[in-house]
């Protein structure tokens, strides 16, 4: 598990670089936050079978909005 973690870290860190060369700072981070918050929950509801609260599931929904939002504009 540990290694798996490592390993996501490592292509996330990747991407991140690859980011930040076609796109700001500012846009960047914020997209990059916003996915890790995304998947970090995806992986708790879907490997630990957390359960997800209305207000949860509003700010992910929020958090993709925002992201749509940001690509497109």
């Amino acid at each position: 598990m540990v290694g798996l973690g490592l390993a996501t870290y490592f292509i996330g860190t990747v991407f991140w670089a690859f980011s930040l060369r076609y796109e700001t700072l500012s846009k960047a981070i914020t997209v990059f936050m916003v996915l890790s918050i995304i998947i970090v929950t995806f992986v708790g509801v879907f490997i630990f079978h957390e359960h997800l609260s209305l207000a949860n599931r509003v700010g992910i929904g929020l958090g993709i909005f925002s992201l749509l939002l940001l690509e497109l504009f």
